[in-house]
C-alpha cells in the first residue's frame, strides 16, 4: 500500500500549521503510520503517494488549478475526493483546520 503525503502550500500562520499537524495525528491514529508532509511543488513527482492536497486558493497552486469550489463566508472549507486523491481547501487559515478536522470525522 502507498505511503499517505499531505501536500500543502505555505505555512504562514500557526492555524494553518496546526492543522497539518492535526490531520498528521489524525491519520497516524488510524493507520498508524506517520504520513508524509510536503511543501507543494510544481515539478515533484507524487506518484509514489496517496496525496491529501490541503491549503487555500491563495498558497497552494494545485488547489488553485483544481477548480475545487469553496464557500465565500469565513472559516468556510471543501472537501473533495477525487480517484482516491483527496482535496481540503479553506476559505482562509481557520476554515482548513476545520476541514481536516472534518475529512477525519466524516470520510475516517
Amino acid at each position: 500500500m502507498k505511503k499517505i503525503a499531505i501536500i500543502y502550500g505555505a505555512l504562514r500562520s500557526a492555524v494553518y500549521k496546526k492543522a497539518v499537524e492535526t490531520l498528521s495525528q489524525l491519520l497516524l491514529d488510524y493507520t498508524y503510520e506517520y504520513p508524509v508532509c510536503l511543501a507543494y511543488d510544481p515539478e515533484a513527482d507524487y506518484s509514489m503517494y496517496r496525496c491529501v492536497y490541503i491549503g487555500t486558493k491563495d498558497d497552494n497552486a494545485y488547489i488553485a488549478a483544481s477548480g475545487v469550489a469553496v464557500p465565500e463566508q469565513a472559516e468556510g472549507y471543501s472537501i473533495q475526493v477525487i480517484n482516491g486523491t483527496v482535496i481540503i481547501v479553506g476559505t482562509d487559515d481557520a476554515g482548513l483546520l476545520y476541514g481536516c478536522i472534518d475529512f477525519y470525522n466524516k470520510y475516517i
